[in-house]
């Protein structure tokens, strides 16, 4: 049988699944299948280096409690500029300091005297595959043959506190909740890690790793984690990117700052996938009106895409009877490019603005958009389109790529796929390097939540500043401006990144 001709959504479909990896998604899509989980050892040479000293260990508190009680002072931890053939670790043994006193030993499961076991999430298109995407540069081996050149250094290195990551791979289908919780139960029950360090792409998977396993999960992507997850997670769940309400709230303060709710009748597109009863586009809309602006429309959008897709030319003309002249994409890239292809269709002249909330400053994201789309802002924590500004590379983004092409023996050129890719995986390698040294000898979930929030900023790769500190689980804390060239298909920085306000 041969395959049906793909519709308007399958295509927008292709941007979407190259976006998961750029941006990193959380998209309870309906249509995925069943997946299976692959184990892998890890491979790369090294010994364990001599036993650091150990910091006095962080205790065992509530992981979401405040500052009482955690391991060091929030401080500033950058990583050096590594210029050629330097060897700059990513992972660094925590000195105790003179006076510390020594504790007996408590081992979570998952630790023993000289390793730690974690689990490293890979994802494949095996149901996009299906469907017919099959060129979209996402190679679980690149994603594993990046963690491995990261996970090498640390060890190489001496470890963390004179303990090897042991590190083990599991591979799931993007587009399968049950995939990703089977992957879960390996991870947790099987191989017994002692945290998660990649992402998933479903709301339910994060939960079995951390409100059912009690461990802890550090999520590349997550754009989509509203106040919900976070708290369902007991502190548990840290994630690279803003946690949703505060990135709503963000949103809202760079609209106004830059003029853009002066005059403006908003509307607001989302959806019950990534947003479940619009608890987060609600903060959205209600910072909006604080500010002085006025919503016109907030157009909710099902949680399946079938039935979304036919919401869609309705709410379009809601809008336009409301007189919206600004509309605020925050449903996923599917159903935001309908619109935006509908209306333009329709002639239906009107502003869009986006942000990282459901990937909608990623340039795939935006990759089917029409041409009534140019010149689009969108405002984003991440450092993509610096290569094509002319900006140069940061330490951190030298170093990791250094690490990475000595390791694979291939080049990683900026901006590409696997390029965002070798970033975000050296970033959390590093984070939870650092944050598993803060917490001492006596590692347990309970003192990697605490040591993590204890962090305080913390200099990576692609990303912009960021910082974990007590009761704050998503990182990033800058945001800059940028535009779409429908040119190019890209999107061009407008400016540095400067301070959110939230």
């Amino acid at each position: 049988m041969q395959p049906a001709s793909r519709s308007p959504v399958a295509h927008v479909l292709i941007g979407v699944v190259i976006g998961l990896l750029v941006a990193g998604l959380l998209v309870p899509l309906t249509f995925g299948q069943a997946g299976t989980s692959q184990i892998a050892a890890s491979r790369g040479p090294g010994s364990p280096g001599a036993a650091g000293a150990g910091q006095p260990d962080a205790g065992a508190p509530t992981p979401g409690q405040g500052a009482a009680g955690t391991a060091g002072a929030t401080g500033t931890a950058r990583l050096p500029a590594a210029g050629p053939g330097a060897s700059v670790p990513i992972g660094a043994t925590a000195g105790a300091g003179p006076g510390a006193v020594a504790r007996p030993a408590v081992y979570d499961q998952g630790v023993t005297d000289t390793s730690i076991k974690v689990g490293f999430l890979l994802y494949d298109l095996g149901g996009a595959s299906r469907a017919g995407f099959t060129q979209t540069g996402l190679d679980p081996k690149q994603q594993q043959a990046a963690f491995e050149a990261y996970v090498d250094e640390v060890n190489r290195s001496g470890g963390i506190n004179g303990r090897r990551i042991d590190a083990v791979y599991t591979t799931y289908d993007l587009l399968s909740e049950d995939g990703q919780r089977t992957a879960c139960l390996s991870m947790t029950e099987d191989q017994k890690v002692f945290a998660l360090v990649g992402q998933f792409f479903f709301r339910s998977a994060y939960l079995c790793a951390t409100k059912e396993h009690h461990r802890v999960v550090m999520a590349l992507g997550s754009t989509a984690t509203g106040p919900d997850v976070y708290t369902a997670s007991g502190g548990l769940l840290f994630t690279a990117f803003q946690e949703g309400d505060r990135m709503m709230s963000n949103f809202a303060a760079q609209l106004r700052d830059a003029g853009t709710l002066k005059g403006a009748t908003v509307g607001i597109l989302s959806d019950d996938g990534f947003d479940p009863g619009a608890t987060t586009t609600n903060v959205l809309e209600a910072r909006i009106k604080e500010f002085g602006g006025k919503v016109g429309r907030h157009s909710h959008l099902s949680a399946d895409l079938g039935t979304a897709s036919s919401q869609v030319p309705v709410e379009v003309q809601e809008m336009r009877s409301a007189g919206v002249n600004v509309v605020l994409l925050a449903a996923n890239p599917i159903l935001s490019t309908v619109f935006v292809q509908l209306a333009a269709r329709q002639r239906y002249a009107v502003k869009y603005v986006t942000s990282d909330w459901a990937a909608m400053a990623s340039e795939p994201g935006q990759a089917n958009m029409p041409s009534e789309y140019n010149g689009t802002r969108s405002y984003t924590g991440l450092r993509v389109g610096d290569a094509r500004a002319g900006n140069p590379d940061t330490p951190p983004a030298v170093h990791c790529r250094q690490v990475y092409e000595a390791y694979t023996h291939t080049s990683l050129p900026r901006d590409s796929t696997p390029w965002g890719v070798a970033m975000g995986n050296c970033n959390f390698v590093r984070l939870f390097s650092l944050a598993a040294a803060r917490a001492g000898t006596n590692l347990t979930s309970a003192g990697l939540s605490q040591a993590l929030q204890s962090l305080g900023r913390v200099e990576v790769a692609q990303w912009g500043d960021g910082s974990y500190r007590p009761g704050k689980f998503g990182f990033m804390d800058s945001i800059r401006p940028q535009h779409w060239d429908s040119a190019c298909s890209c999107d061009m920085p407008d400016g540095p990144f400067h301070p959110t306000p939230y």
